[in-house]
């Protein structure tokens, strides 16, 4: 499966091999401050922190992928994610990606991690769908799932950890 960046570059999951990587699912028009809104901040702050850890900018990476390809283009995720990061953020969308793809590429994916999405029957506008977040090891193995939003950025950053140093170099 391949996907858009917000550069509008493609790419697959075996571009990320060598780093552990942590993805997610949102979209950008989500209303819901615990669902979207909270991926996405989590994920800026920890692309934050990752940025600043000389290590840990050369070894992880961070991909939230929109399940709305009709309006989640990549300019508009590259403004979405930049508005996260922050003025200050030392971070330029390096560590932290966003893409987009097909709506049958991006259901593969999604299919594969376990995320049920679906357009909202009464407001077309809206999506009603499941929180995944999922830790992959350099090798391109997945080492941990979080469904749900009750994880913390440490949660997710002491997994990518694991996943680094319980991969051989």
């Amino acid at each position: 499966i391949s996907l858009t960046n917000q550069d509008g570059k493609r790419f697959t999951f075996k571009d990320y091999r060598g780093k552990a990587l942590a993805v997610t699912f949102i979209y950008r028009e989500c209303p819901l401050p615990e669902f979207c809104i909270k991926m996405s901040k989590q994920f800026s702050d920890m692309a934050n922190q990752i940025a600043a850890d000389p290590e840990a900018k050369d070894r992880v990476r961070l991909l939230s992928i929109s399940f709305d390809p009709a309006r989640d283009t990549p300019e508009k995720l590259k403004q979405y994610g930049l508005g996260y990061l922050g003025k200050d953020a030392k971070d330029d969308l390096t560590v932290w990606n966003l893409a987009v793809g097909t709506d049958k590429e991006v259901r593969a994916v999604a299919d594969f991690f376990g995320l049920k999405y679906e357009t909202d029957a009464n407001d077309k506008t809206q999506i009603n769908h499941s929180l995944v977040t999922a830790v992959i090891s350099p090798e391109g193995k997945v080492t941990k799932v979080f469904t749900g939003g009750r994880w913390i950025p440490d949660d997710v950053l002491t997994e990518l950890k694991k996943a680094n140093y319980n991969s051989p170099k």
